[in-house]
C-alpha cells in the first residue's frame, strides 16, 4: 500500500543509512493495515465457493471488485465437481460492496456457486494511504520513546503519545472495514 520511498518523502528523509529499518515501518504499517481491515487492499485474483441454497443474493469475501472472470453452479456437492457456466443475464453485480443479487434463485438442495473474480483497488485511495503513512511514521517516531511516557531533559519536558493508533487514522480505516 505504501512504499519505502513514500515514507521517506512523508517524513522529510533523504538519507539512506536508515532505509532497513524504514521499509521494517513500512512492512508493519501495511501489514497492520490489512490485519485490521481483515481483507486485502490491492487487486488481486479470487474464487470464492458460496452455498446457494434459498440465496437471492452472494456476498463475495473481497471488494471492490474489478471483474467477474466467471460465475458458475453445482447442482451437486461440492465432492461432485460439475460446474456450469451461470449466463451474466441471471445475475448482477454491485462492485462496491462485491453483493452478486442473483435475477433468479433456485430452491434446491446441494446448490453452489464458485466465483473467479479479480477485487482490490488498483490505486490506493488517497486517505487510506495517508492513514498507513501516518502509522509507519509514528513508528518511526517513537523510536526512542519505545515505552518511555514523559521524558525531561535539561528542564524541557516532552509527552510521548501513548494511544496506539490515533483517532483520525481509524476514522479513515473505519471506511474501509468490513461491515458485514
Amino acid at each position: 500500500m505504501i512504499t519505502l520511498a513514500e515514507l521517506k518523502t512523508y517524513l522529510g528523509i533523504s538519507w539512506t543509512d536508515q532505509d532497513d529499518l524504514l521499509q521494517i515501518f513500512v512492512d508493519s504499517a501495511n501489514d497492520w493495515v490489512k490485519s485490521y481491515l481483515g481483507k486485502n487492499i490491492e487487486a488481486d485474483d479470487y474464487i470464492d465457493i458460496k452455498n446457494g441454497d434459498w440465496q437471492k443474493y452472494i456476498l463475495l469475501d473481497n471488494y471492490p471488485v474489478n471483474s467477474i472472470t466467471s460465475f458458475e453452479y453445482n447442482e451437486w456437492t461440492l465432492d461432485v465437481a460439475d460446474w456450469v457456466e451461470l449466463d451474466k443475464s441471471r445475475y448482477e453485480l454491485d462492485p462496491d460492496i462485491g453483493k452478486i443479487f442473483l435475477t433468479f434463485y433456485k430452491h434446491r438442495w446441494f446448490q453452489n456457486y464458485r466465483i473467479s473474480y479479480n477485487a482490490g483497488y488498483t490505486s490506493i485511495p488517497s486517505d487510506l494511504k495517508l492513514a498507513t503513512l501516518k502509522i509507519a511514521s509514528r513508528y518511526f517516531n517513537n523510536i526512542n520513546s519505545d515505552g518511555i511516557q514523559r521524558e525531561t531533559v535539561a528542564g524541557d519536558s516532552i509527552t510521548f503519545e501513548s494511544e496506539n493508533i490515533s483517532n483520525d487514522v481509524l476514522a479513515i480505516l473505519n471506511n474501509y472495514k468490513d461491515v458485514y
